[in-house]
């Protein structure tokens, strides 16, 4: 079967019939070995059925463990695996169906599908008897569990079998109709000692029963329990580690002091379980009920979410900076996941096993706005808390192309990507969610009474939530549209525009362009004039080109296209930011401190760099560079013209800069002579490396080319002309193992002051040699570095404002050359090695970030420098290559 697997999931999508197959009963009896990773059963499922089905379909989701997730790059392999890629597969036999042994086919499915198997594992055709209206199906299944965050998988000692672990019987076209209100009776015998939880209850000495689509169990060598019993409802809280207690805010004196090395979960979890249950009260439909138990997982790409039973929340919430307005992000995401739990049942009832996932996600959404106004909470958006910081180049990453765990809690705005699709609901089906459901219906509806009365419908009503949107007026073709834009993408941009004053008014043809996929849709357009006046219209969207016409009483200064973000847009269809296009007048953002690199290499150095950016604006910058060397220090101006491909929605590959700038040099030793330069530089750059905190492959390379003109304070003056060229290549063999070779080599001809001499020692150099230790008119070298992640998944809090997540070790050797050197040597050789740690940490535990600090120790010495330290200190706040 194994084999039959690997080569048939290497075919294209086979077509499969629909089917009208019901399960009613599975009952399953699991060995589980959590050291190996081993899950071994038997299985039987009674399964209804119609008299002329031929076949059931069986889905196998471990199998997705078999291959890394698509999404996974350099930075999210990390959060997807604890150690090293570890592999798993599902695999059945023995099948029987009535007592009469059956052989199943794989279901061929191609790797750009949304039931691609890295997302969907795989798909069973069991051949069932013509004429049966009902089956049971029989057989023994194996899974294996790989060391791997998430809701399959195991880390430490913790065990996740959250997702369907089991056999499952789908049916509907495409397998789509899985969520079935079944009864599954478990049994669990475990090979080492471990607590279990099943469904979001402590498993018993006999079977437990959970009644849903799967039954999701858990197990931990303890699990410490903190009870929620609010309006009648009784939810039990779970950890794998003690819960920390800390003080209420009726806390005084010394009993108000918290800890600050331990973040407060249990108080921010309880608030958010308390707030969804009072809102429960005033709006839910009849009948629902909260889950059972809620549990702290190891996940790192789902902050919140649902299974049967029970509410999934990272064992990194609420590792924030304690401040409201973050920690309510993170409550939301826990309320909604809570709230969509809750309705689930409800949706399975009313909406069916289809569109039970985003119907009750929708219902969910709901609530959890309601929520907030009913306590009179407005979530502000990351630009509005870090408008102050904004000239940090962490933060400036963070707003413009964050690359943070959780991504879309804090940026999902409207679309909310699902990247790896871990929650069961996307793994079969990738459809819009709840949030991007409710967003179209408030632009199509307004605020009024037609947006309040879909609420009842949906809420209150007990109405199927297709019929809701129906009645609405929004309709089963627009409904599908909405549920399929994740698989449209498509960008828009500002077309041609034509002005001319008629009457005494200003009007404005405003075309609109839609590029990518057919999604029919309204967009919504902003002009302002030079007055300030604002005036708002509608596209329709029904085609792919449109115009707009407004009036305004003066001239035209800016259009924006989707002002407020409220239709998604693809950044591989804009070809860069996707937001580049949408106005005429892109705003500037505030200076971005591109470079603040305190270092230290035997002597104090200092650079800084401040960029100048318009948003989205990937192609135009200028950047003012300020220095502090022991040699020199001065600044310069230099515009930067980016193209090729984009990195991330920051950057681009490649650039180009031109600039000028002036210096201060300084004289080294006794009677030298201090002076000025003044230059004219360029040069062209290739960085292809995303994760700059901590690239695992890529290259790099960088030439420029420099004039100047020297005026000594002695007398001296004339011309000189410089060059340098710098790259390096990355690769990882894993992702705990680095190795980068880098190489330099730079020259200067002309008249050069001594402090303008090129020096092999500091930051990007030969680390073993200080800033001032051997300078000459040229030089070459080569430097080797590995990096060994040594502890990784960290969870040290530094008073809240640091979160440290890895350490790095570095190992390194470099030599190289100076020619003409300053002890007048043609050739002054220079080697090194040295040693150095990386310490990767999260700003406020979100933003990543980095500082370095390496040890290094010439082997050649340069005579004249009078080294007292044999080693060289170099600090800095980047990877040096």
């Amino acid at each position: 079967m194994r084999a039959a697997f690997v080569v048939v999931l290497l075919c294209g999508l086979g077509a499969g019939s629909a089917s009208a197959a019901v399960p009613r009963i599975y009952e399953v009896n699991a060995r589980i070995d959590p050291d190996s990773g081993w899950v071994r059963g038997a299985f039987r499922i009674v399964v209804d059925v119609e008299p002329e089905e031929i076949e059931l379909r069986l889905w196998l989701l471990g199998e997705k463990l078999a291959a890394a997730p698509r999404a996974m790059d350099e930075q999210s392999t990390r959060w997807i695996y604890p150690r090293r890629p570890d592999f798993g597969h599902a695999h059945v036999q023995d099948l029987h169906v009535n007592g009469v042994a059956v052989e199943a086919t794989v279901i061929p499915r191609a790797a750009d599908d949304d039931l691609a198997p890295d997302s969907a594992g795989a798909d069973l055709r069991v051949p069932i008897p013509v004429g049966s209206r009902r089956v049971v199906l029989t057989g023994h299944f194996e899974q294996r569990v790989p060391e791997r965050f998430g809701r399959l998988g195991r880390v430490g000692r913790r065990f996740s079998l959250l997702a369907p672990w089991y056999p499952l019987v789908v049916s509907g076209e495409g397998g789509l109709r899985w969520q079935f209100e079944a009864e599954h009776h478990v049994r669990i015998e475990s090979l080492g000692e471990r607590e279990w939880l099943i469904g979001g209850e402590r498993a018993g000495a006999v079977e437990t029963v959970v009644r849903g689509p799967y039954a999701p169990v858990f197990g931990a060598p303890r699990l410490y329990e903190e009870e929620v019993v609010h309006r009648g409802q009784r939810v039990t809280l779970f950890a794998t580690r003690p819960w920390y207690h800390a003080p209420d805010d009726t806390a005084q004196g010394l009993a108000a002091l918290r800890d600050l090395a331990r973040p407060d979960r249990l108080g921010p979890l309880r608030r958010a379980v308390v707030d969804a249950l009072d809102t429960l009260a005033l709006a839910a439909p009849p009948g629902v009920r909260p889950p059972r138990g809620a549990l702290l997982v190891p996940s790192r790409t789902e902050l919140a979410g649902n299974a049967p039973g029970m509410l999934l929340v990272t064992d990194r919430a609420f590792e924030v900076f304690p401040v409201r307005a973050v920690l309510e992000y993170q409550e939301r995401a826990v309320k909604r996941a809570f709230l969509r739990e809750t309705l689930s049942a409800h949706a399975r009832r009313v909406d069916g096993p289809r569109d039970a996932g985003w119907a009750a996600d929708l219902r969910a959404v709901w609530l959890t706005d309601l929520d907030a106004r009913r306590r009179e909470v407005e979530l502000s958006t990351p630009q509005e808390l870090l408008s102050f910081a904004a000239f940090n180049p962490s933060v400036d990453q963070l707003l413009y192309a964050p690359q943070v765990a959780f991504v879309d809690v804090y940026f999902g705005r409207v679309a909310e990507p699902d990247p790896f699709r871990e929650d069961p609901d996307q793994a079969r089906w990738v459809h819009a969610r709840g949030r991007l459901l409710l967003e179209y219906a408030r632009d199509a509806l307004g605020e009024g009474d037609a947006l309040a009365a879909l609420g009842v419908a949906l809420l209150r009503s007990g109405d199927r939530a297709r019929e809701a949107f129906d009645a609405a007026g929004l309709g089963r073709q627009a409904l599908e549209q909405l549920l399929a834009t994740p698989r449209l993408p498509v960008n828009y941009a500002l077309g041609e525009i034509h002005s001319e004053e008629r009457g005494g008014v200003y009007v404005h043809r405003i075309e609109i362009v839609r590029e990518g996929e057919e999604r029919p849709e309204s967009v919504e357009l902003r002009v302002r004039d030079r007055r300030g006046h604002v005036v708002e219209a509608v596209w329709d969207g029904r085609e792919e080109r449109g115009t707009v016409e407004v009036e305004t009483p003066a001239p035209l200064r800016s259009v924006w296209v989707d002002p407020r973000g409220r239709r998604p847009e693809s950044a591989t269809v804009a070809g860069g930011h996707p937001t580049r296009d949408n106005t005429n007048r892109l705003p500037l953002r505030p200076p971005i401190l591109q470079r603040f690199e305190p270092t230290y290499a035997a002597g104090f150095g200092l650079a800084v760099s401040f960029g100048v950016f318009r948003k989205y604006d990937l192609e135009n910058s200028a950047v003012i560079d300020l220095s502090l060397y022991p040699r020199a220090y001065g600044g310069s101006v230099r515009y930067v013209r980016s193209f090729g491909r984009t990195r991330d929605l920051n950057h681009r590959v490649a650039s180009g800069s031109v600039g000028v700038g002036v210096e201060r040099v300084l004289a080294l030793r006794a009677g030298g002579e201090d002076g000025r330069r003044y230059s004219v530089f360029g040069g062209v750059a290739y960085n292809d490396r995303r994760y700059f905190l901590d690239p695992r492959h890529g290259q790099s390379v960088s030439a420029g080319v420099r004039l100047a003109f020297v005026n000594g304070d002695a007398g001296t003056a004339g011309l000189a002309a410089s060059f340098s060229l710098h790259g390096n290549v990355t690769r990882s063999p894993s992702w705990r193992h680095t190795f980068v070779i880098a190489v330099d080599a730079a020259g200067v001809v002309g008249t050069v002051l001594e402090g303008q001499r090129l020096g092999i020692g500091g930051p990007g150099l030969l680390r073993g040699y200080a800033y001032t230790e051997l300078l000459g008119k040229g030089r070459a070298l080569a430097v080797v570095e590995y990096r060994l992640t040594a502890l990784a998944d960290l969870h040290i809090n530094l008073f809240h404002a640091f979160y440290l997540r890895e350490v790095q070790l570095a190992l390194f050797t470099g030599a190289g050359v100076v020619t003409q050197s300053d002890d007048g040597r043609a050739l002054a050789p220079a080697a090194e090695v040295g040693v150095g740690v990386r310490l990767h940490f999260e700003y406020g535990g979100v933003q990543p970030s980095l500082l370095s600090l390496d040890l290094g120790v010439p082997l050649i010495e340069a005579p004249q420098f009078g080294r007292v330290v044999p080693v060289t200190t170099v600090l800095s706040f980047e990877q040096y290559f």
